[in-house]
């Protein structure tokens, strides 16, 4: 039932315009146009617990019995856990304030990466690489893009890498 609901979400944050209209239609005084723009810079998650199926019993009632199932706290491992450039940046991996650039359809766009892991795009904060991201892909039309394998660094030697490469060095640690 989770992965169901959180597929209809995922489908209204990344390409379906109802959601956009239901904001626009209940807040007037945006267009579509803006609520888009403004659900780009958002950070936006639902997260799920995870579930088990238990069986309750009362010890004092023999007829008593009550099956159901029950969020559990499950701890993500490392490798699974969401990293972010402040993290990257923290562990010394890389030095902020650093540039990220990309030619995507035959147009150069670049961004900063601040201290505290944000990112700047034309003039605008962004919470993470693929809000930046977002930002320019919308500019032909498209609504979502992954930012870490979007995006690229110089490294200190000098070479362009995907920013993905400094999400798996932090794992790695």
């Amino acid at each position: 039932m989770d992965q169901r609901v959180n597929a209809v979400l995922d489908n209204l944050f990344q390409g379906d315009d109802s959601f956009i209209r239901l904001i626009a239609k209940r807040e007037v005084s945006l267009t579509p146009g803006e609520v888009r723009q403004s659900l780009q810079r958002a950070d936006v998650r639902v997260t799920f617990p995870a579930m088990i199926n238990v069986e309750i019993s009362d010890k004092s009632d023999p007829n008593f019995s009550k099956k159901g199932a029950v969020p559990v706290k499950m701890k993500k491992a490392k490798s699974g856990s969401r990293v972010t450039l402040e993290s990257i940046i923290s562990a010394g991996l890389i030095a902020a304030p650093f540039r990220l650039e990309v030619t995507f359809k035959k147009q150069y766009y670049e961004a900063e990466v601040q201290a505290d892991g944000t990112i700047i795009y034309q003039g605008t904060t962004y919470n993470s690489p693929s809000l930046a991201g977002n930002a320019v892909v919308a500019t032909v039309g498209r609504t979502t893009c992954n930012g870490w394998m979007f995006w690229n660094f110089t490294d200190t030697d000098g070479e362009l890498k995907l920013l993905d490469e400094l999400r798996k060095a932090f794992r790695a640690l």
